[in-house]
Order: C-alpha cells, then sequence, then structure tokens
C-alpha cells in the first residue's frame, strides 16, 4: 500500500454477494459489485436527516423531543413550544460573544443562542430540557455551518 493522503471510504449496505472488506489503495479500489460512497474531503458532514435547508440559506431542525416552557416577560406569563430551531450562520460579532464563555458547556449553548436568535437565559433553559439526541442535531447543525 502507498502512503497516499487519508481518504473516507464508506461502503453502503453491502449487496447480496459483495466483500465484507473494501481495501482503498491508490492503485486500484477492490469493490466486486459494492456501492463506495467516498468523501474526497475527510470531516465533511451533512446535516441531520430532521434538518431542513432554507431557501434563505437558514437551517430548521425539527426536534426529537418538543419542549414546552414557561416564560416570563414583563409581568406577563407565555407558554412556549420549542418544536422546532431556526439556525443561521454565526457572524464575527457572535463569535466575540461566544468566546467570552468560561467555558466549554457555557460556549455551546451561547453558540446554539446566537445561531437561533433564542435569547440566552431561555436558551439556558432549554437546552437543559433537550433531549440527547437534539442536542447533538443541534450541534451538528452549527457543524454544517463551519465547513
Amino acid at each position: 500500500m502507498t502512503n497516499a493522503p487519508a481518504r473516507r471510504i464508506s461502503v453502503m449496505p453491502p449487496h447480496q454477494g459483495a466483500p465484507d472488506v473494501v481495501e482503498d489503495r491508490d492503485d486500484a479500489l477492490s469493490l466486486s459489485g459494492t456501492v463506495v460512497v467516498e468523501d474526497e474531503e475527510p470531516g465533511k458532514k451533512g446535516l441531520p436527516a430532521r434538518a431542513v435547508l432554507n431557501a434563505d440559506g437558514t437551517v430548521t431542525l425539527q426536534l426529537v423531543k418538543p419542549v414546552v416552557l414557561t416564560i416570563s416577560k414583563g409581568g406577563q406569563e407565555r407558554s412556549e413550544t420549542f418544536a422546532e430551531l431556526t439556525f443561521r450562520e454565526l457572524t464575527g460579532a457572535d463569535l466575540r460573544v461566544v468566546a467570552q464563555e468560561k467555558d466549554d458547556m457555557r460556549r455551546t449553548i451561547m453558540t446554539l443562542a446566537r445561531a437561533t436568535g433564542t435569547s440566552s437565559v431561555v436558551m439556558n433553559v432549554l437546552f437543559d430540557r433537550m433531549a440527547q439526541r437534539d442536542v447533538a442535531g443541534a450541534t451538528e447543525v452549527i457543524s454544517y455551518f463551519q465547513e
């Protein structure tokens, strides 16, 4: 095998009779009836399956478990259901605000707040009530914008 740059090879579910191993070499790929998807850019990720890229460039993520919060503002209380979050790409100003946070978790929460246009106070509580799958989906959307 040569010392070529590493590439990520993904083997789709094998067809009947397809080999169990696919060897990635510069000179040849051993396929024998297998469908192979080759990523030339390791680390490139798409959006989660339940996310939609909107015409304006924002991304809407459907939450696996919607979260209901009671929000009090100006002496008024209202109930708000978060069944989806819509993200936009962060700006330099957003990155400056995020960088001021002291630890990784607080930076993650502030990143989500800035990208969704949600106040940091609301996002702190929302984040605490989000399912792990929804937190993971949200961070995948953020990663999408960083590519």
